[in-house]
């Protein structure tokens, strides 16, 4: 079953999963929402939850019964990586996997959206983030943040959108949904990026939860080189915009090997190694750290 949820249906579904009876004025209350807005919301997700077997009964009062609430949390956990990704995290994506300025128009052409819809958004991301994008006039907007803070957001945003064992298909439904992350990636990126993954899980010297396995793929996967590259309208064709630059090429060896021959700095590991560390079942010499 295919449903897209949008994030208020995961709103609501978080506060129901708790309550056999809701009062709909505290609930409104809660989502800052009015009685009336809520209740059309709740008719329309009550359309769908009955195809997962749930029931919203509308009683007098502005009172629901929920039958099969229980479901919610499988329901949510699945509905995840489906509910619709906000502006903000598309923008915010399409900024770090590009190094040069990007002009407004290529920006809401890549998102889909219009010029004026892109720009009404962008004023409040500005203020959100004032130190990481930075907007010149007469050249665009461009991510202007730390390489740690570019690596942080990449994986930060796309860390809830990469579940199951079968990171290649969940990437798949990613760009089909979201993003069009394989415009800017290619499969066979990916499927190296597992096989080093399930190289690392042999070895005896490390022990994985399922969450640190995905922050460490998102972590290795562009680590694996970049095949296709982006132009935005105002870069010369000598000039293109590098995607996720600087830390992430000839990184992959660097996870494998738990070796730090990529870091300008004699003892400064990188953030894969970092995880590994993290990991390690026995402490490790700090010897190993010099290297």
């Amino acid at each position: 079953m295919s449903m897209r949820f949008t994030k208020r249906d995961m709103e609501m579904m978080e506060y129901l999963k708790d309550y056999e009876a809701v009062e709909l004025s505290s609930m409104a209350d809660y989502l800052e929402v009015s009685v009336k807005t809520l209740k059309n919301q709740l008719k329309r997700l009550s359309e769908t939850m009955e195809k997962y077997g749930v029931t919203m009964q509308f009683l007098s009062g502005n009172r629901v019964m929920i039958e099969g609430r229980e479901k919610f949390a499988d329901i949510m956990s699945v509905s995840i990586p489906r509910f619709e990704m906000e502006f903000e995290k598309r923008f915010l994506l399409l900024l770090v996997l590009h190094n040069d300025f990007l002009i407004i128009q290529d920006i809401a052409d890549e998102l889909l959206v219009s010029k004026s819809y892109a720009e009404k958004q962008m004023a409040s991301i500005f203020k959100k983030y004032p130190e990481e994008i930075l907007s010149q006039r007469h050249y665009g907007i461009r991510y202007a943040g730390t390489q740690d803070q570019r690596r942080e957001m990449f994986v930060s945003i796309l860390f809830p959108y990469i579940f199951g064992e079968d990171y290649t298909q969940a990437l798949r439904q990613f760009h089909q949904l979201h993003f069009p992350i394989f415009d800017y990636f290619t499969e066979e990126q990916v499927k190296r990026a597992e096989e080093g993954l399930t190289k690392l899980r042999t070895m005896e010297w490390f022990r994985f939860t399922d969450e640190s396995l995905q922050q460490l793929f998102l972590y290795l996967w562009p680590a694996m080189g970049m095949e296709k590259v982006k132009k935005s309208r105002r870069m010369s064709r000598k000039r293109k915009s590098r995607i996720l630059p600087v830390y992430m090429s000839g990184c992959a060896s660097c996870v494998i090997n738990c070796s730090c021959r990529n870091q300008k700095k004699k003892y400064n590991i990188c953030t894969c190694c970092y995880y590994l560390f993290a990991s390690r079942r026995w402490p490790i010499r700090n010897r190993l750290l010099k290297k």
